[in-house]
């Protein structure tokens, strides 16, 4: 490592070279093509911009270490220039003789991915094929972007940060609607936005290491009432169908998207309704629910027996210059029917089996309804944005079966609320000055109850069946107050802060003699700097903060502790198409009022659960990783490598007991460690011939981590390998192929190894008269199963 930074500190020091494009009277010249380059030959380009309006351009020159430079200038309506100059800090002014340039005939062929600074542009039709039904169909054939299952983008290996269309946040973080629902008939251009900071009064200040997505649309689709009607039906034993209706309205001062949708085809219309939002995770859990048979390994669309319903509806209009008024609401319910068989084995000290076989038939019903009011606020000195979301969830269950020769009937209820409101104003007073804001409240509120028959538990439980009753709440309040580049050094720029959370959760069951009433209150003060620094090619962004934590629980006595957590991320630009970054820092990590109860609850038919250990304490993790990207945009490839470490060490270790049936989650105090060591490979490239595009992801992982089972500590020493392939392929005008297979290796030391494989593929035949077929093969295989190792759809 330390060779490492000696060989890059030699060129930590950056050339900028600055000038106007003039013509023989003086007058600036837009769009003109400026570049640098090492050689007369113009092969090696290390640096390209284009003028503006003013005719300015400025050539960023972080890798040279020759003495002189080439500057060439041109473009259709100039003669050619070029000029060595010293290399060196300079603005110059290039002179030019303006006149047209008479072409012989040519076929141009627009480039699949062009770049302008930060942006990366993907042409939507260079990537389209026919039978293409959402932008993700598209998305997945970009080299350098991922879309999962839900419509969540990921670029060069990470989540995007946000999704817009023609500018406007109009999904508020639900995007998965759009990628999924939006025809790409209607977008011209997917625009990868690289080191995006969406409030533009940060810019400049705080960097912002994610990308985001804006969609650009077609001439003539702004300002057109569009709705899109499908019916989809078959056979398969019963009548199955698939409806939607969607209806769009896209201008530059107001966007409109809203579906309903209809299906019992096993599509999953939950997976798009999920959000995206980093703030937007549930502060509660459900603790006891109905036990339904587990699924397959195959994608989700060849076991789901289902009757789905969904509604959305999303607005935003501009308010104002800069101001955006966004409303959001949807609406889904669903059945699902599960059938299956399933044996579990659990390998326990002294390489005794315990196993459990299962046959079970369930059903669960599910309702959810949100929606959030918006406001915001985004200019260069100024930015406010408030957020007020609410959640409700309903769900039903009920399930019959055997386990190892005892009939089982279970039937569970659940309801969720939530009420979530958020505020971020930053306030720009001078160049790089100012103040950052922001307060977040959230409520919630889970009741639930499971009823279980017979009682597996004779020793704990007298009555002919077991009901579970518990409620979980929470209350949150967190508050964050910085003062921005409030002291400057050099290039050194260091934000004070300081911070709030205050956090209240109640949990009450009660299961026969068996009864918990507990209110656990975390109280988190602190202060703490972050630092920004540029120094040559390298950025350093530094997080420091110190912070008091207290925290009681009923019956237990007060904890307080003084926690220190430091972050620090290191990046720096090799080349303009090559970056590498270190990040390290450390975490504490405290029990949640889940893991502090003492007495019994019934969180499935076959499990208890209490935890002897009732103490508070943190346990703490430190982590690491190291990172590398290329991109080459002319030859559209990507390529990226993580490196990552971590060490946790947890006070309390929590673990099973089992006994026949029947299992009991049990916890002890611990002086173990978890040391875990990944390395993962990334890489994407797209070829002009024949639409080809492969794409390839390998990550290998090993794991030494404590288990507690039977009340005795065992290592557990894991190395998982996953390789994941994606290729997609037009050999023929009449004929796509799409594959994507998955190989995944798990080796515990002492236990089998497990090996899967899961493989899709799928053709699309294109028919005169424009009908087209589609055929898909589903193929998973499983080197544990019993009888047939091999699954096919």
């Amino acid at each position: 490592m330390i060779g490492l930074f000696l060989i890059v500190c030699i060129n930590m020091f950056s050339q900028t070279i600055n000038g106007y494009v003039k013509n023989e009277k003086g007058h600036p010249i837009v769009d003109v093509s400026v570049y640098a380059s090492t050689g007369v030959d113009r092969k090696n380009i290390v640096s390209y911009t284009m003028t503006d309006v003013k005719g300015y351009f400025s050539l960023k020159l972080d890798s040279v270490t020759a003495d002189s430079i080439w500057i060439y200038a041109s473009n259709l309506e100039i003669q050619p220039y070029s000029k060595r100059i010293a290399l060196k800090n300079a603005t110059i002014t290039i002179h030019v003789k303006q006149e047209a340039i008479v072409l012989k005939e040519v076929k141009v062929k627009a480039p699949k991915i062009f770049s302008h600074g930060d942006t990366i542009n993907y042409s939507v039709g260079l990537f389209t094929q026919k039978n293409d039904v959402s932008i993700a169909d598209v998305l997945k054939r970009m080299p350098g972007i991922k879309v999962s299952d839900a419509g969540q983008i990921s670029y060069k290996g990470k989540a995007i940060k946000k999704f817009y269309i023609e500018g406007l946040d109009l999904m508020k973080g639900r995007y998965g609607l759009a990628t999924n629902n939006l025809s790409p008939d209607n977008i011209a251009t997917v625009q990868v936005l690289e080191s995006h900071q969406d409030i533009k009064a940060l810019e400049g200040i705080q960097p912002e290491d994610r990308a985001s997505i804006n969609l650009k649309l077609k001439q003539g689709v702004s300002g057109v009432f569009n709705i899109l009607v499908k019916l989809g039906g078959g056979f398969d034993s019963k009548l199955l169908t698939d409806n939607s209706l969607m209806a769009s309205y896209f201008r530059r001062n107001s966007q409109f998207f809203a579906t309903l949708k209809q299906n019992n085809s096993g599509e999953d219309l939950s997976n798009e309704l999920h959000s995206f939002d980093d703030s937007e995770h549930p502060h509660t859990s459900q603790l006891s629910a109905v036990t339904l048979p587990s699924p397959p390994g195959i994608a989700k669309k060849h076991y789901y027996f289902n009757k789905s319903y969904s509604t959305t509806y999303n607005n935003v209009y501009r308010v104002g210059v800069k101001g955006e008024l966004g409303i959001n609401s949807g609406y889904w319910c669903d059945s699902e029917d599960r059938e299956n068989r399933e044996e579990t084995e659990h390998l326990l000290p002294g390489n005794v089996v315990n196993r459990v076989d299962e046959t079970q038939r369930g059903e669960i019903r599910n309702r959810m309804v949100y929606g959030d009011i918006s406001y915001l606020n985004n200019s260069d000195k100024d930015y406010l944005k408030n957020q007020l979301k609410f959640e409700y969830e309903h769900q039903k269950g009920w399930a019959w079966g055997n386990a190892s020769g005892t009939d089982i009937s279970q039937d569970n209820f659940m309801e969720h609320y939530v009420l979530n409101n958020n505020l971020h104003w930053v306030k720009r007073v001078a160049s790089e000055r100012g103040y950052d804001l922001s307060l977040k409240m959230n409520a919630e509120k889970r009741p639930h109850r499971l009823t279980v028959s017979p009682v597996l538990f004779p020793e704990l439980l007298s009555r002919n069946s077991m009901l579970q009753q518990a409620n979980v709440s929470n209350l949150d309040i967190h508050g964050n107050m910085g003062f921005l580049a409030a002291i400057v050094v050099g290039s050194f720029k260091i934000t004070p802060k300081f911070f709030f959370d205050v956090n209240r959760d109640l949990l009450n069951s009660e299961l026969s003699q068996y009864r918990n009433n507990l209110t656990l209150d975390n109280i988190c003060v602190g202060t703490g700097i972050d630092i920004y620094a540029r120094l040559g090619g390298f950025y350093l962004t530094t997080s420091v903060p110190f912070n008091y934590h207290q925290q009681s629980l009923t019956g237990v006595k007060n904890y307080y502790k003084l926690l220190v957590e430091p972050n620090i991320e290191l990046s720096y630009k090799l080349t303009d198409a090559s970056d590498i970054s270190i990040i390290a820092g450390g975490t504490t990590v405290s029990p949640g009022i889940d893991e502090l109860y003492s007495s019994y609850i019934l969180t499935s038919y076959r499990q208890l659960s209490s935890y002897v250990t009732q103490e508070l304490y943190n346990a703490y993790n430190w982590y690491s990783s190291l990172r590398y990207d290329y991109k080459d945009i002319i030859n559209m490839l990507f390529v990226g490598l993580d490196v990552k470490y971590s060490h946790y060490r947890p006070d309390v270790l929590y673990g099973y007991d089992y006994n026949g049936v029947t299992e009991t989650i049990i916890s002890q105090k611990s002086h173990e460690s978890t040391d875990r060591m990944s390395f993962g490979l990334r890489t994407s490239k797209a070829f002009n011939w024949k639409k080809l595009k492969l794409g390839f992801e390998g990550n290998y992982t090993y794991s030494n981590c404590p288990l507690l089972v039977q009340s005795s500590v065992e290592r557990y020493k894991n190395r998982m390998f996953r390789t994941d392939f994606d290729g997609s392929l037009m050999p023929f005008s009449w004929l796509a192929a799409d594959e994507r297979l998955t190989w995944y290796r798990s080796h515990t030391i002492g236990m089998p190894k497990i090996s899967t494989i899961k493989d899709n593929l799928k053709l699309d035949f294109y028919l005169p008269c424009n009908i087209s077929l589609t055929g898909e093969l589903a193929h998973y295989y499983n080197n544990m199963n019993c009888n047939t190792k091999n699954e096919y759809d």
